[in-house]
């Protein structure tokens, strides 16, 4: 079947282009032929139009989905091409990779970069559709489980997709069952004795550093956001960030989309992480610049409330330094300016106003022997890699210095939603011992001692820079506490994905895994979805 389909698509094609081969010659963009991602790059930067059509309606992505060419794929999404871009059959590029049998690692670029996958062409078929019916088992099974999460309705009411459906209400139902457990409980516990009235909540995103695995972040960042009506950042009033997950929050409040920032990360990673470690830092400061702009304060976002660690390293210990677009609560001791952190920024200079976004993302992403350090900042990663209870800290002092200034309407905590970059699986330890030889015996164990220090030092680095475990259950323990509905979300990885890893095809199959952890983990997302819908709702 899938044969015969793709002979017939092959066969109208030749035929539409056999009569108007002059036309074709005249429409087509070079990049619907270029053959090498840099030859690609030189064209776009020369001005090649990334979504330009030939006469077919077809885009530079539709032709080298078409071609099976992953690298200028690669290249073209990473500059912007379209995804939902329609030929002259309504074929979207997604559609295009199903029926002319790409590389399954085609379908699954398409798929984490947010291809819609069940967005129907002339002939009402889906990509969903044609591989449900279409395809051989065993790309059938891998593809179906993707393209069926996300899709409204199913387009054929076949015994599989009409289950898909079954499992999909009745994840709707758990979930909406559940919600409504978590809003009475919430609203029992948040409550204060001394009144009934409902106060204003405000939502918590808190983003882990890790690199290039930032785009862990945005893929979950996505998932969410297809359950909303906004973009996700509208629906939050705190968001901090360490490194990578500080640059992403800075992009997010700047006003880039969640599609923007990961094409995006796939630029920043082979134009920063070029040639060996330690990298040079100013491709990274000209793109922050570039995105950010070179003169813009934080105190230039209004909203959400910004937090971003790095360290201080001019003295011992490491102090925890936060870039703030507000002004700190304990350098302000007026009621008057404490009312002008709650709804606007002050005229005095504070370091809200003279610290630079760009600056900001450049100190947090300071990470040692991969970048040189900013000024006296290391990246914030070493104190706070998972910055949720440092956050929850900051913003519990906020309210009580409002508190203590007599600032009436303190609002409280609705939620806080916790993403991590990946658990890398465990790794054996074969031998971690240090220590002076002091025999002849001993001293033919030296290799195994220069084993030991190796070991150690990872140790010590992976153990201050650990993103999850105790650091979850601490946050988790807190807000329970507190009676604050708590989400964490972090895939567990099959492979250890390198903080500067630029080859894409791990990168996609890492991608890939996140959708996949992200499906398995739909009730919670509906959950979360649930509750930040509801508080937006309510203000």
């Amino acid at each position: 079947m899938m044969a015969e389909n793709e002979r017939k698509a092959s066969d109208e094609r030749r035929e539409t282009i056999s009569r108007i081969p002059a036309i074709i010659s005249q429409n087509q963009s070079p990049l619907h032929t270029v053959n090498t991602r840099t030859v690609l790059l030189k064209l776009i930067s020369e001005g090649c139009d990334v979504n330009a059509t030939n006469i077919l309606g077809e885009t530079p992505l539709h032709a080298q989905v078409m071609r099976n060419n992953f690298e200028c794929i690669i290249g073209l999404l990473s500059r912007g091409a379209e995804l939902d871009r329609r030929d002259y059959k309504d074929n979207t590029p997604l559609h295009g990779a199903i029926l002319y049998n790409a590389k399954p690692i085609i379908a699954k670029c398409l798929v984490v970069f947010g291809a819609k996958t069940t967005a129907t062409n002339r002939a009402g078929e889906s990509p969903l559709g044609i591989v449900e019916k279409s395809m051989p088992s065993k790309r059938r099974d891998e593809l179906m489980v993707i393209l069926s999460i996300g899709s409204g309705t199913s387009v054929h009411a076949t015994p599989r997709t009409q289950r898909i459906s079954e499992i999909r209400q009745q994840l709707r139902d758990e979930s909406q069952a559940q919600g409504k457990l978590d809003e009475d409980e919430t609203e029992g516990t948040s409550q204060t004795p001394t009144s009934s009235k409902r106060r204003k909540r405000e939502n918590v995103l808190c983003l882990d550093g890790g690199g290039v695995r930032g785009m862990i972040l945005i893929q979950q960042l996505m998932a969410i956001e297809e359950q909303l009506d906004k973009p996700i950042i509208e629906y939050f009033d705190w968001v901090s960030g360490t490194s990578t997950g500080g640059i992403l929050a800075l992009c997010l409040a700047k006003g880039y989309n969640v599609r923007e920032c990961m094409a995006l990360y796939f630029r920043m990673k082979d134009l920063v992480f070029s040639g060996r470690r330690p990298y040079r830092s100013e491709p990274l400061e000209e793109m922050l610049k570039d995105l950010y702009g070179p003169e813009t304060p934080m105190s230039a976002i209004d909203k959400p409330k910004l937090l971003i660690p790095a360290c201080m390293a001019d003295q011992l210990p490491l102090n925890l330094h936060f870039f703030r677009n507000y002004c700190h609560p304990r350098a302000t001791r007026s009621v008057h300016n404490l009312q002008h952190c709650l709804h606007g920024p002050r005229r005095s200079e504070d370091d809200c106003h003279t610290q630079l976004m760009w600056k900001a993302g450049r100190a947090t992403g300071a990470a040692p022997t991969y970048f040189r350090s900013f000024s006296s900042y290391l990246d914030g990663g070493l104190i706070a890699n998972n910055p949720t209870l440092d956050t929850m800290t900051e913003i519990f002092e906020f309210y009580q210095h409002l508190r203590s200034e007599g600032i009436p309407e303190i609002p409280e905590i609705g939620v806080v939603v916790s993403l991590g970059t990946g658990i890398a699986p465990p790794e054996c330890v074969t031998y971690f011992d240090v220590y002076r030889p002091e025999t002849f015996q001993e001293l033919k164990t030296a290799p195994r001692i220069l084993t030991g220090f190796s070991t150690l030092g990872r140790m010590i680095i992976t153990q201050a820079t650990d993103a999850d475990g105790r650091a979850v259950d601490r946050s988790r323990a807190w807000c329970e506490s507190l009676g604050i509905p708590f989400f964490r979300f972090s895939p567990l990885l099959n492979r250890y994905v390198a903080l500067d890893c630029t080859d894409d095809e791990i990168l996609i199959e890492t991608l890939w895994e996140t959708r996949l952890y992200v499906i398995n983990q739909a009730i919670k997302v509906k959950r979360v979805s649930d509750i930040l819908r509801k508080s937006v709702q309510s203000q």
